[in-house]
């Protein structure tokens, strides 16, 4: 059985069209290797996806904003993280902010061994990376996301 989660993560696009992403590992099996993926996490009691995409932003990367806008992507996943079964549902943010040196603010002990690095991705570079980006829109669908094309919530994989 997985446990249901909502949960709220930020395109963060700097003035040089670069994407900010996370390299994550899931410590319980470290064999299964690291990932990229946008900043975010889950809700707390009470929270929007706005406010809960605002918290994490900041605790992961150091960025203080203010999520105003509507989110842009949407997706479901089942996963397995630290040996729990989840089955998340996730709304994606974009802000376009000045590029800036992210530093974590505050990680609870998982995140403090599972989140290992933040950068900064060209299209380019984001197109010849061989590590796994989730969600893989990150990679599609980047024009997309730089031209603002993107007019309604659109379901990803």
């Amino acid at each position: 059985m997985s446990a249901a989660r909502d949960a709220a993560r930020v395109l963060v696009i700097d003035e040089s069209e670069r994407i900010l992403l996370i390299r994550g590992q899931d410590p319980s099996r470290p064999e299964i290797g690291t990932w990229w993926y946008a900043p975010g996490g889950g809700l707390e009691e009470g929270e929007s996806h706005k406010e809960a995409a605002s918290r994490e932003l900041w605790e992961e990367t150091g960025l203080s904003v203010e999520i105003n806008s509507d989110p842009i992507w949407k997706r479901e996943v089942e996963f397995t993280f630290n040996n729990v079964n989840y089955l998340q549902r996730e709304l994606y943010f974009l802000v376009r902010t000045e590029s800036f040196d992210p530093k974590p603010q505050v990680l609870s002990e998982l995140e403090k061994i599972s989140l290992l690095e933040p950068k900064w991705w060209s299209h380019p570079e984001l197109m010849t990376l061989p590590d796994l980006i989730y969600p893989n829109a990150i990679r599609t669908d980047f024009k997309e996301l730089l031209e603002g094309s993107i007019s309604s919530l659109k379901n990803i994989q």
